[in-house]
């Protein structure tokens, strides 16, 4: 036989708890929670620092990589629009005037055999002279 006070909670076996027990177990992971939420929270706020850190330190290398691609990038731009024949620095337009100034007089008219023909035949001041005469530059005298 059972109360009826017991009947009216419930019966409780081994495997269950009654709602005070409940209540009592939370209340009780909660004040030992505190304890373990200070804790928590410390280590949280060292990840956090850490963290930062790393992500600055990550940032900071990728700013750094980024920029050395840029610089590589103008560099390349400028290596390829830039060409040297016989010491002089001439930019695409002015190296494709130099070389089709003698395209006729070689066998098949390719930029290496006009590059040939001037480096055989010509100095420096004859190229400074054809970009003189084809207006790209100002006569130094």
């Amino acid at each position: 036989e059972i109360s009826e006070e017991e009947f009216q909670e419930g019966s409780t076996s081994e495997g269950e708890t009654s709602e005070e027990d409940k209540k009592k177990e939370e209340k009780k992971t909660e004040e030992g929670g505190e304890e373990n939420n200070e804790e928590q929270k410390t280590q949280s706020k060292e990840e956090a620092e850490a963290k930062a850190a790393a992500d600055a330190a990550k940032a900071a290398e990728d700013a750094a990589k980024a920029a050395e691609e840029v610089q590589a990038a103008a560099a390349a731009a400028a290596a390829a629009n830039s060409y040297s024949l016989l010491g002089v620095q001439m930019n695409a337009k002015e190296y494709k005037y130099v070389l089709d100034q003698v395209r006729s007089v070689t066998a098949n008219g390719t930029d290496e055999e006009a590059r040939q023909y001037h480096q055989e035949h010509h100095q420096a001041g004859d190229i400074m002279t054809l970009l003189v005469a084809g207006g790209f530059r100002e006569q130094n005298w």
